[in-house]
């Protein structure tokens, strides 16, 4: 084993103490995925995101769209933080395809 190979594991599993991790499903997501798929989404929403209620450019856009078009909620109970709650739910809970399919 190289020592690329090596850095990408937990010293429990070089050493043989932990199981290497298994190749995952192409229909299934793994935890770790998950979580830095949402920190990348994370980050540009706190990039975007002039106070607690408001959000910049695309962003504002995309999330009220999300809000009437995908939730089918009205306009008038728009709320961005609820907005955002929902998507990093989806990127923890769902079903990889839906996932993928809000990237």
């Amino acid at each position: 084993m190289g020592t690329s190979d090596r850095r990408s594991l937990t010293f429990e599993q070089a050493e043989g103490l932990a199981p290497l991790p298994a190749q995952l499903d192409r229909k299934e997501l793994s935890r770790e995925l998950r979580a830095k798929l949402w920190a990348c989404i994370h980050a540009r929403l706190d990039r975007a995101s002039t106070d607690i209620l408001h959000y910049r450019g695309n962003w504002s856009r995309i999330l009220k769209d999300l809000h009437v078009d995908h939730h089918h909620v009205r306009i008038d109970k728009f709320n961005p933080n609820g907005i955002v709650t929902k998507i990093g739910d989806l990127f923890e809970k769902a079903e990889c395809h839906k996932v993928y399919g809000w990237l």
